[in-house]
């Protein structure tokens, strides 16, 4: 299996991401919304933008909020169908809770923008299945990556090997 591109979701100075290290490694591209901003190179997705990865599409929603350049994932099985399978969505859900809004912006600004994502996600389709990032905060000893986290079929597909919490490298 070789890896095609490396995504992370957001940016931002409270953790630290393996990904771009992982990119390199495997001389995949790393990607990122295209307002990061980021100092490293970066291959820069926009809102709508699909990345085909032969069996398996994913189309990026920017979702703002938690950090302004934030993007969720939106990805489909070709080989279930043509529609939407679930949601990668970062840190803008968690389980119990949303992301925080104010490590990049004021926390005003990133709630405002966190609302219209949360308005935006809630038109998607009930059918789809939808995988927040981690559980809520509010008692650490519960605070665990969630284990569905690699998926591959026919020599195309998702893993998400611990590099970081929110990176995803599509193979």
């Amino acid at each position: 299996m070789k890896i095609r591109c490396v995504i992370d979701t957001h940016v931002h100075a409270d953790h630290v991401s393996g990904g771009r290290r992982l990119a390199e490694a495997t001389g995949a591209d790393y990607v990122l919304h295209e307002s990061a901003g980021a100092r490293l190179q970066f291959r820069g997705i926009k809102e709508d933008e699909e990345l085909d990865l032969g069996n398996v599409r994913i189309q990026v929603l920017h979702t703002p909020g938690h950090t302004p350049e934030h993007m969720s994932l939106l990805v489909t099985d070709k080989t279930r169908g043509p529609e939407p399978w679930f949601l990668l969505s970062g840190h803008t859900l968690m389980v119990g809770d949303l992301g925080r809004t104010e490590l990049a912006s004021s926390a005003e600004e990133g709630a405002r923008s966190l609302f219209r994502c949360i308005q935006k996600l809630k038109n998607l389709p009930d059918y789809l299945e939808v995988l927040p990032e981690w559980q809520a905060q509010l008692d650490h000893r519960f605070r665990a990556p969630l284990q569905p986290r690699v998926w591959h079929r026919e020599g195309r597909g998702i893993c998400t090997p611990h590099a970081g919490e929110h990176t995803l490298a599509a193979c």
